[in-house]
């Protein structure tokens, strides 16, 4: 698949250095923002077997959209994840253990925290 990333704004925090993933074979487009965490992905709907959900002609969409609350960066090995944090406070919670138990796995890995305030 071939794709076009270009730098865009955030709708949300303002950040011009957002990222939108196009993939011009599909149409479907993938937005994060580095700054907040704010993700939305624009993607066709597919069924368990991954084939193209089509109803009365026209092919299903799918929208995903997340408002988060900052980024937690990941480093290691040659690779740089980025990951949204959560808004809910028991999620943010079940996150952190979960960052601590890999960081453990995983020593080498650099874990950066990057909280964002509306």
């Amino acid at each position: 698949m071939g794709s076009v990333q270009s730098p865009i704004i955030c709708n949300v925090c303002g950040f011009d250095e957002a990222v939108e993933d196009y993939c011009y074979k599909t149409g479907e487009i993938y937005v994060f923002c580095p700054r907040c965490g704010y993700s939305k992905d624009v993607y066709l709907d597919r069924d368990e077997e991954g084939n193209l959900i089509v109803k009365n002609g026209e092919f299903q969409w799918e929208i995903s959209e997340i408002k988060a609350k900052g980024v937690i960066i990941v480093q290691g090995e040659g690779c740089s994840e980025y990951i949204s944090i959560p808004f809910d406070k028991d999620r943010q919670k079940a996150f952190r253990k979960a960052l601590i138990e890999i960081q453990k796995e995983k020593p080498t890995l650099k874990i950066i925290v990057k909280p964002y305030n509306y």
